[in-house]
C-alpha cells in the first residue's frame, strides 16, 4: 500500500466564466475550511486554439482541480504534464466526454 500525500495547495484552473467563477470560489472556501491554501489561474482560449493563464503560481501545488469542459481539462494536463501531480476536473458545460464529473 502506497503512503498517502498531504494535499496543501492546490491550484484550480477555470474558463473565464461566470459559472465557473462561481463555482471556483465555493472550491476555494471548501479548501481554505480543510486547511488547502490554493491559486486559481484563468485559461483563456486564444485564436489559435492553445490555452493562456491569466496569472502564475502553479507550482508547488499538491492538486491541480480544472473548472471548465473537455479542452481546459486538456490545457490542464498539458500545464501539469510530467509532475505527478493529479487532476480532478469538472465539467462546467452541457457534454463532457472526458469531464465527467457535474458541477453538482
Amino acid at each position: 500500500m502506497g503512503m498517502q500525500k498531504e494535499i496543501r495547495r492546490a491550484a484550480i484552473i477555470r474558463r473565464p466564466h461566470r459559472d465557473c467563477c462561481a463555482l471556483s470560489e465555493s472550491v476555494e472556501k471548501a479548501l481554505a475550511a480543510r486547511g488547502v491554501a490554493s491559486v486559481t489561474l484563468e485559461a483563456a482560449l486564444k485564436d489559435d486554439g492553445s490555452y493562456s493563464y491569466a496569472s502564475a503560481g502553479h507550482e508547488n501545488v499538491d492538486l491541480a482541480i480544472s473548472l471548465g469542459g473537455d479542452g481546459t481539462l486538456l490545457a490542464t494536463a498539458r500545464l501539469f504534464y510530467g509532475s505527478g501531480i493529479p487532476v480532478f476536473a469538472v465539467n462546467m458545460g452541457t457534454f463532457g466526454f472526458l469531464t465527467t464529473i457535474s458541477r453538482d
